[in-house]
């Protein structure tokens, strides 16, 4: 073989050398580059899905803007399912797109429907003005929720009697209605037939913070509230005029009753709500639907 012919053919071994190199190496970057992938893939998924929800709201909880129509699908064209007053809590049932015009919530009550977005409020609830902003909830039993022992019952003592039930919850004629005796710090539910079902000491406003007298209809209700415009709070709220409910007695801003309030079960003592020992506000809670006819004198 000339020698020409010997360098042309280690010209060719080498080349085939480098072929073999080249692709071990294109190997062993393609099985690096799939750990990589593998290790970082909870991470893609977390931008992805971040990425997915750009351009929707983030948030979970709106407070009505005004009085709001509730449709039983997306659209002013299905039926009309229930009116929420202004300043009532809901909750998003779902994501909303930047561009919709409606928006799928659900009440503190579990009432649930369609309402247009323009009329709620997504920018966070007015604690100044409202009461309705809710708390982390408190247990389901009454028993685990921190109070006192003063605070969790009513008084002792001649003015603290209450009309005993002339007839039970469950042999009760419905509907049902409740009035409130600010005279006499009452709270009485009554069965269609006018006969007393249950009778509990409450506290309405204050001098000055007077509960509203009229005739009202329970609309919604919640676990607890927090206002930092008293730095107060209560368990087991249901609403009967805007702002004015029934609830416990009230919770400091550690979420502890105030015995001391509690104390003032029978007498004005409120800020315009109708105060009641803790188990009391969780039966109206737990027993007195939306619709129920509220007559404060």
């Amino acid at each position: 073989m000339t020698d020409c012919g010997k360098k042309i053919l280690k010209i060719r071994q080498y080349l085939k050398f480098c072929k073999k190199k080249t692709f071990l190496i294109v190997l062993v970057l393609a099985l690096y580059a799939g750990a990589i992938v593998f290790a970082c893939q909870p991470a893609m998924v977390g931008y992805i899905a971040g990425s997915l929800s750009y351009g929707r709201t983030t948030a979970t909880t709106a407070i009505t803007a005004n009085q709001v129509k509730i449709y039983a699908g997306r659209g002013a064209d299905y039926q009309v399912i229930a009116t929420l007053p202004k300043g009532t809590v809901v909750e998003l049932r779902e994501a909303l797109e930047a561009d919709s015009g409606w928006a799928n919530i659900r009440t503190t009550d579990g009432l649930s429907g369609w309402c247009s977005r323009k009329d709620l409020d997504f920018s966070g609830i007015n604690l100044a003005s409202s009461p309705l902003a809710q708390f982390p909830a408190p247990a389901e039993l009454v028993s685990s929720v921190p109070v006192s022992s003063s605070a969790s019952s009513q008084p002792a003592g001649s003015s603290q009697k209450v009309v005993p039930s002339q007839v039970t919850m469950e042999k009760a004629s419905l509907p049902l209605a409740v009035s409130v005796s600010i005279a006499d710090q009452r709270v009485t539910v009554l069965d269609a037939k006018q006969r007393v079902v249950k009778q509990f000491v409450c506290s309405t406003g204050a001098k000055e913070s007077e509960t509203p007298t009229g005739t009202f209809t329970v609309k919604d209700r919640g676990k607890s509230f927090f206002s930092q415009s008293v730095n107060e709070g209560g368990y087991y709220w249901t609403q009967f005029d805007g702002d004015y409910l029934f609830h416990s007695v009230p919770f400091d801003k550690d979420r502890h009753m105030e015995p001391e309030e509690a104390a003032k079960l029978g007498t004005p003592a409120s800020h315009g709500c109708v105060r009641l020992a803790i188990e009391n506000a969780k039966w109206i809670y737990d027993n007195i639907p939306r619709g129920t006819v509220v007559k404060v004198k």
